[in-house]
């Protein structure tokens, strides 16, 4: 496999506006979205939307496990101040460095095993703060003309709803899971719908 040339990562040089400006990043089963933030006096965290292989819900829609958000202190994406943010693609992972004096962080995930790494490297002392935010706090109804990544449900007449989360603490840890119905899962109402009962042990759910 040829390695990708250093000139081809993309480097940007200001902050992000939103999660549509975000870089990719990847490894074993998980995907991330990593950008730069800047809040309304324009200093900013680090974020990253968390997706992985196969979390599908009841309704066969892949959702993102959630958001994290990193915060520095002394936060060095402040206004006027150096900013970088790097996509390495030949080694496969985000670096960002900002501030006066510099702080470098860099954001990877293993490839054997499902770990994010957000490490930070400082020739001061910095503080880092994490937090998990979560918004599937209750059930959700899709909107009818919002159901494209649950297609099998485009044309259904009927309300189709996204379960809600559980978020808990487990010692020092955040412990989050979407656990899938099992009185509604689409497999089984497409098959009931259809008429194919009598030979539902044939018909692989995938």
């Amino acid at each position: 496999m040829h390695a990708f040339p250093d000139q081809y990562n993309p480097v940007w040089t200001s902050m992000s506006r939103n999660s549509g400006e975000s870089m990719p990043c990847g490894g074993h089963d998980i995907g991330l979205n990593v950008w730069v933030e800047p809040d309304a006096e324009g200093e900013g965290e680090l974020l990253l939307y968390i997706d992985r292989a196969g979390s599908f819900d009841e309704n066969n829609q892949m959702l993102k496990l959630g958001r994290v958000r990193v915060r520095l202190t002394p936060n060095p994406f402040q206004p006027g101040m150096r900013f970088r943010q790097e996509l390495k693609l030949r080694q496969g992972f985000v670096e960002i460095v900002a501030g006066e004096p510099a702080v470098t962080i860099a954001v990877w995930v293993e490839v054997e095993q499902p770990v994010i790494h957000i490490e930070v490297a400082a020739g001061h002392a910095v503080a880092l703060e994490a937090r998990y935010e979560n918004w599937r706090q209750a059930p959700r109804t899709i909107p009818y003309e919002r159901r494209h990544p649950c297609a099998s449900w485009v044309s259904y007449p009927g309300t189709v709803t996204t379960e809600p989360d559980s978020v808990g603490f487990n010692g020092d840890a955040v412990r989050f899971y979407h656990r899938n119905r099992s009185d509604r899962l689409l497999y089984d109402f497409l098959v009931k719908q259809q008429g194919l009962e009598p030979v539902k042990e044939e018909i692989p759910n995938t």
